[in-house]
């Protein structure tokens, strides 16, 4: 099982004054992935729509982001597309993401860069 689908729900949210879009589009920057089990992982979305995920500081998948229908689509170079809902930004920047398909939820959190 690949480090994502571990951590399940990849997605972000409100940094450096970045602002969802009215479709949870999440800005580009850098978020912190909490599982249900403590494991946790770094996202970088890039402004290109293009995104790395990062594990214990080694790259672990790359690929393409896209937003539609209030979910985060990610589709790593050598795999599947998978989607995410997500909750609503909380006031610090956190929420809440699942794979649409169920599965656990995750924390997500804006990291500064």
């Amino acid at each position: 099982m690949r480090a994502s689908s571990v951590a399940a729900g990849v997605l972000l949210t409100v940094i450096a004054g970045a602002a969802w879009s009215q479709d949870r589009e999440i800005p580009p920057g850098t978020y912190e992935i909490i599982a249900p089990d403590g494991t946790t992982m770094r996202y970088l979305i890039k402004d290109d729509g293009t995104y790395s995920v990062t594990v214990e500081g080694q790259t672990v998948e790359t690929g393409a982001v896209r937003f539609a229908d209030n979910r985060a689509c990610f589709k790593p170079a050598d795999g599947s597309e998978m989607c995410y809902d997500h909750s609503a930004p909380a006031e610090d920047g956190s929420f809440s993401s699942a794979p649409a398909d169920g599965g656990p939820t995750v924390t997500v959190r804006p990291v500064a860069d």
